[in-house]
């Protein structure tokens, strides 16, 4: 931690993120949102105490980083990453277009449109407005997906569809021997406090199509992580089968009492 006492603590700069980074500001933290790229690198360069990755990106630190415990940001289905399929499941497009080929929602695109629907593509990037509009299936990743009629999926969905467990989409990360419970304590009493309808404008899990953001690291997180990491595995995109193992605090420790509903 830094010598200052102070958190600090490096979050998405993303809408359904904004509450909770929030909460997380106190005299003890310093939150700051960013890029998960600029996040990244700051956590990496000492510019900040801990940040929130993509899960895959987390796992694949975790020999020099500690994944926290107790809490992740997970989703039943999402509004960030939708699969737009211009010819429906009628198409057989040979290629996903994306801003990012190499980022955890393509990835997780390219495995549920092959196990869910047999359509074997590869990720090709995404490069400007006039590649788009003659692309036959894209990811529309934290931008509207394409109004042309074309048949669009909730990514979060289709991996809840698949695996019958919530996309974790990132976990929060400090360097290796810096964690202590204090920091739990701090991120499990911003989790409470905003995993409620009341603070996401009155809506309630699947009302809106968006659902809930999940704060919590708990077994089905576990799960779902053990599924995402067996599926890129068998994909390619790793080289070994990883497992995902938080950072161990006292059994002991005080990190606070977590009263939220499970069933969210």
């Amino acid at each position: 931690m830094s010598d200052s006492k102070r958190l600090r603590i490096s979050i998405w700069d993303d809408p359904r993120l904004r509450a909770f980074g929030e909460a997380l500001k106190s005299d003890q933290t310093e939150v700051s949102f960013d890029t998960r790229e600029a996040g990244a690198r700051r956590l990496g360069a000492g510019l900040v105490d801990m940040a929130l990755m993509p899960a895959n990106l987390a796992v694949d630190l975790s020999e020099d980083f500690d994944v926290l415990p107790a809490v992740a940001y997970s989703g039943w289905s999402t509004p960030h990453a939708r699969i737009s399929l211009r010819e429906g499941f009628q198409g057989r497009p040979e290629s996903l277009y994306c801003a990012d080929p190499t980022a955890l929602e393509a990835q997780v695109a390219r495995i549920v449109l092959q196990e869910h629907y047999g359509i074997v593509l590869n990720l090709e990037p995404l490069n400007g407005p006039a590649a788009a509009s003659d692309a036959d299936a894209i990811l529309a990743f934290d931008e509207p997906a394409p109004n042309d009629g074309s048949l669009t999926l909730d990514l979060g969905q289709e991996w809840y569809e698949l695996t019958n467990y919530p996309m974790v989409w990132g976990l929060f990360v400090m360097r290796e021997g810096e964690l202590d419970a204090g920091v739990i304590g701090v991120l499990r009493e911003a989790a409470a406090s905003v995993e409620s309808a009341d603070h996401l404008d009155g809506t309630v899990p699947g009302e809106d199509g968006m659902g809930l953001p999940r704060f919590r690291f708990d077994d089905i997180v576990t799960a779902s992580l053990t599924e995402l990491c067996r599926h890129l595995y068998f994909y390619g995109v790793t080289s070994e089968l990883r497992e995902v193992e938080p950072a161990k605090v006292s059994e002991t420790a005080d990190i606070g009492n977590d009263t939220r509903d499970p069933m969210l």
